[in-house]
């Protein structure tokens, strides 16, 4: 069967994942506002209007990267939370994954946070509650454990607060990494220290 030239063969079953993978490494140079649905298609090797059998637009598609980006997060958090010596060591292990999630995939990172503020629809709502709850539990966890006097949700939002904070600077200036390198550590190093000053 003849195929068009510069186009590669793909079982209808795996359009979706080839566009959304094509994508994530499109956001590796690039942020999601200068993506086109036509330049993901030529990086997928399929036509433009093939993107359309699973996407109705580049906003239903970059949903649907960033519920799977919440999922991945949530599961890395609780990865690393259960190799904790107890709930303040798995608090601050799961604060320290959410920081190398947003280093090792910034572009997908800030594509997450993005649809969270404009148009997130039922699965990503999903995703990101699914994601925010790792860090609700972990916090009633360490509040019940330490005996503290303070709303889990509260305490949740204070920590969330820190790490988001923390990623997004990492992401978008100089900082950390300029003052990890005059204390001689790495920024992920640095990171360490403030979540072992935060719990």
């Amino acid at each position: 069967m003849n195929r068009k030239k510069g186009k590669r063969s793909y079982h209808h079953g795996d359009l979706e994942n080839s566009l959304i993978k094509s994508s994530l490494f499109l956001l590796k140079d690039k942020k999601a506002s200068d993506l086109s649905l036509r330049e993901i298609a030529k990086s997928a090797g399929v036509s433009h209007s093939a993107v359309y059998r699973h996407f109705k637009d580049k906003e239903s598609l970059f949903n649907k990267i960033a519920a799977l980006g919440f999922d991945r997060l949530a599961i890395y958090q609780t990865n690393a939370a259960t190799f904790g010596e107890d709930s303040k060591d798995s608090f601050r292990r799961a604060g320290l994954a959410y920081i190398k999630f947003s280093l090792r995939f910034p572009g997908w990172y800030q594509l997450m946070f993005q649809r969270r503020n404009l148009q997130p629809d039922a699965i990503l709502k999903r995703s990101m509650i699914r994601s925010y709850s790792v860090l609700v539990q972990l916090s009633k966890d360490y509040i019940k454990e330490r005996n503290l006097s303070v709303d889990s949700k509260e305490y949740a939002m204070y920590a969330w607060s820190i790490v988001h904070g923390y990623s997004s600077l990492a992401i978008d200036s100089d900082f950390p990494l300029v003052n990890a390198k005059s204390m001689e550590i790495t920024v992920r190093g640095l990171a360490e220290k403030i979540m072992k000053m935060m719990v």
